[in-house]
């Protein structure tokens, strides 16, 4: 198929998969029927996948009429980003020029997408999209090639800190705390910030066996040592 004869543009074929997109996320909220939440997700993942490789190829020949296609990709991720519009975000990321070290987004750029997708927002309504600032979370945090400690210490205190998201958004975030606290430094400052983690429900487990792990494995036990023993 030609794509440059289709009668579409990549706004038409974007705002189609948008639409898809919204609904699947709905569709991933649905709790009182099981077997029904399963076959909305199933039809519309199916459409979804092809819907967003058509819109990366179009937006790949798009991006390459650009006299500055570097700036213009940079800036989509980081828009689509603040604006939270999880269809365009995972076109861009379906593209090449994420994986080509033109294009590539510094490590200062993706920090910044970090702190943005953890900030609970006015219109998270529903599980759904929690789960997607959760796995693309995960996606640019792999995309770091340094991570610096206080950086890390600062976005786990920021993440601990949250007084308005419920049991939801730390189950969205799990795999995004097992991957960071790797990153926090194997000593005082960074026992200190895991102690915040182990009193929330549901997620206390996993910073208890990271300690354990981890902290003791360093021979960091002294007091340390008592705390988890008797928490």
């Amino acid at each position: 198929m030609d794509i440059e004869k289709a009668s579409f543009n990549f706004d038409s074929l974007s705002n189609i998969c948008e639409n898809y997109y919204n609904q699947n996320i709905k569709a991933s909220s649905i709790k009182n029927d099981e077997d029904a939440r399963e076959i909305l997700e199933q039809v519309a993942d199916d459409l979804i996948d092809h819907l967003v490789k058509l819109c990366a190829l179009k937006y790949t020949q798009d991006l390459e009429k650009y006299d500055y296609p570097v700036r213009k990709f940079k800036n989509d991720i980081l828009n689509s980003i603040s604006s939270y519009n999880w269809s365009f975000i995972q076109i861009l990321t379906e593209t090449p020029f994420i994986y080509n070290k033109s294009f590539r987004l510094e490590d200062a750029e993706l920090l910044r997408i970090l702190n943005i997708l953890v900030e609970p927002y006015e219109t998270k309504k529903n599980q759904g999209e929690e789960l997607k600032a959760g796995l693309f979370f995960e996606y640019f945090l792999d995309h770091l090639e340094y991570f610096p400690q206080e950086e890390a210490l600062r976005l786990m205190d920021k993440m601990l800190g949250f007084d308005t998201v419920n049991e939801d958004w730390y189950e969205a975030f799990l795999g995004c705390f097992s991957k960071l606290k790797n990153h926090l430094p194997k000593n005082k400052k960074g026992f200190d910030i895991l102690k915040k983690g182990f009193l929330i429900p549901d997620i206390g487990w996993t910073f208890k066996n990271f300690i354990k792990q981890t902290y003791m494995k360093e021979n960091l036990v002294d007091e340390r040592y008592n705390w988890i023993e008797n928490n």
